[in-house]
């Protein structure tokens, strides 16, 4: 989603501004007996970026946020768990992700 600004900041003389990349990071760390991986839900997060542009369309600045997983509301919550599976189902149908196994629930 892209928006022009009604009120453009000062300095830089950004104009536009858009949010160009979000990237979920779903940490795995190896379990307390050291036997399998394991989700690490506390360090669960979605990375973003804004960037900004002059009225030249020019770049003015790159601006990272991170947000923690269970900062979100419920529903949206409920949507990553959704896309996750979609994504394990993927790489499963890919090979990159081999044989069948026990998934651990992304909560």
């Amino acid at each position: 989603m892209a928006r022009t600004l009604t009120t453009p900041i000062p300095q830089p003389p950004g104009v536009q501004q858009a949010i160009m990349g979000m990237r979920f990071e779903v940490p795995h760390v190896r379990n307390v007996d050291d036997t399998a991986m394991v989700i690490d839900k506390a360090q669960i997060q979605l990375r973003y970026e804004v960037i900004t542009f002059d009225a030249a369309g020019l770049f003015v600045s790159r601006q990272l946020r991170t947000v923690k997983f269970p900062d979100w509301p419920a529903s949206f919550v409920a949507d990553v768990k959704a896309v996750y599976e979609k994504v394990m189902l993927d790489a499963e149908s890919a090979g990159l992700i081999a044989g069948p196994g026990v998934d651990e629930a992304l909560e």
